[in-house]
């Protein structure tokens, strides 16, 4: 085999590797659903910036022009995360043909007046990173879970971690499912030292006993960037319908009984 030959199988072979990364990835327990009559929200969150790690070259050449950034970017993160809960609201209301609470609708329900009394742990949104100092949240939502650290996918790794204040949630809203999200963007650098922005999202949906049915962890197609422009973590932001809504369609077919 040439060395050009074998080039060009190297090459191919990283694009397959590349493209096969890129699948949405969902998790079922077993558990189903029958026409479900009212889905609750209640939680669209945006996560910390997760930079990178290694190689330590690249992390001092990218990280620190990121992090220059990372007001605006949390303005930016700011300004989306209510279209995403609508997104995913709309998502779910389409494909079970139910009333979902999202929200004004849920805010005004009597039960959440008590969720807001009983269940709010704000202060558990705040991180300790200076440049991404907290977790964004919908306009008007309440953080029910006492996560720790800033850590909302390990929280939810811990069914004795979640499932208590999920049944809360459902009992209190008379949901029969209640949906969390959070999503965060990344940096990622390949081999070539080319670095790239795209978007993580990841979806829960539980029954109303507080048992989770699925688990979803998809993300955008990876940006070009230089670290200098914020129009690039802008397109990752802008990506998420296109992340979110085939996941959700994947994980209705699946839970629906």
């Amino acid at each position: 085999m040439t060395s050009k030959t074998t080039s060009c199988f190297a090459i191919i072979l990283l694009l397959i590797i590349s493209s096969s990364c890129t699948v949405p990835k969902a998790f079922y327990s077993g558990g189903k659903i029958n026409n479900p009559q009212k889905i609750a929200v209640v939680s669209t969150m945006i996560d910390e910036y997760d930079l990178l790690d290694l190689p330590l070259t690249d992390v001092a050449t990218i990280n620190p022009r990121t992090k220059r950034l990372s007001a605006q970017i949390m303005e930016r993160q700011e300004k989306v995360v209510d279209s995403y809960r609508e997104i995913i609201a709309k998502e779910f209301k389409n494909n079970f043909k139910c009333e979902v609470l999202y929200g004004e609708s849920l805010h005004q329900e009597e039960g959440y007046g008590r969720i807001q009394q009983q269940m709010s742990y704000e202060e558990n949104l705040n991180i300790k990173n200076k440049h991404f100092p907290k977790i964004i949240t919908a306009t008007g939502d309440v953080n029910p879970f006492p996560i720790e650290y800033g850590n909302i996918e390990y929280f939810f790794k811990e069914p004795s971690k979640y499932k208590y204040p999920i049944y809360m949630l459902a009992k209190e809203l008379d949901s029969d499912l209640i949906v969390v999200s959070h999503s965060n963007l990344s940096t990622i650098c390949n081999q070539y030292t080319i670095y790239y922005v795209r978007l993580d999202t990841y979806i829960y949906i539980f029954n109303k006993m507080g048992e989770r049915l699925a688990k979803s962890h998809t993300y955008s197609d990876q940006i070009p960037m230089k670290g200098k422009d914020i129009e690039d973590y802008q397109k990752a932001l802008d990506s998420f319908e296109s992340v979110a809504n085939p996941i959700i369609r994947e994980i209705v077919q699946n839970i629906k009984q």
